[in-house]
């Protein structure tokens, strides 16, 4: 759950096709919006604008909402989102799976990709979550068939800064 600069607080609750908000502003009132959506919702992030993104894995699509619940658009996406972050510029990074590969993607406010990278472990790789820091940093962590949980570290024009992963814990995609 983040927020990335809004002083709202967000509640929600994700599960197959139903999207509950609760929005709190730390005064006695709380709005909540239900919202049907066609897959599975995965992941959401709070813009500085108070729109509400939502990656929706069943049919690989991005989708934003203003504060209030209302629909504004729907992006399709190269990768099955798992996870959504917004930096305080407004750029869109989805991290999530394509190929069996972490696919990691950062979208302009408009909706224009500035870069997409692949990342191959090997065997069965998903990325899991995205967390973007203060200076444009992306982190995606995930598993990889071939190296155990894997943390990558993107610079904020996609380039890699680096890889650590860990093999310690055993974990298989298809058991």
């Amino acid at each position: 759950m983040r927020s990335n600069g809004t002083s709202r607080a967000l509640s929600f609750a994700l599960a197959a096709g139903l999207i509950v908000f609760a929005f709190a502003d730390g005064v006695a009132r709380a709005d909540v919006t239900h919202i049907s959506l066609p897959g599975q919702a995965q992941g959401l992030a709070v813009a500085p604008n108070g729109h509400v993104l939502v990656g929706v894995r069943g049919n690989a699509t991005l989708r934003e909402y203003s504060s209030d619940g209302a629909l504004i658009g729907s992006k399709s996406l190269p990768v099955y989102p798992w996870d959504v972050d917004v930096d305080s510029s407004g750029n869109i990074y989805v991290a999530g799976e394509k190929d069996l590969n972490i696919l990691t993607v950062k979208y302009a406010l408009n909706g224009d990709t500035l870069w997409q990278r692949e990342f191959n472990g090997g065997s069965g790789d998903i990325g899991f979550d995205i967390q973007v820091d203060s200076l444009g940093n992306s982190y995606v962590s995930g598993v990889s068939g071939g190296l155990g949980i894997v943390l990558i570290k993107y610079d904020p024009s996609g380039n890699l800064l680096w890889l650590r992963n860990h093999t310690d814990v055993p974990f298989s995609v298809f058991s």
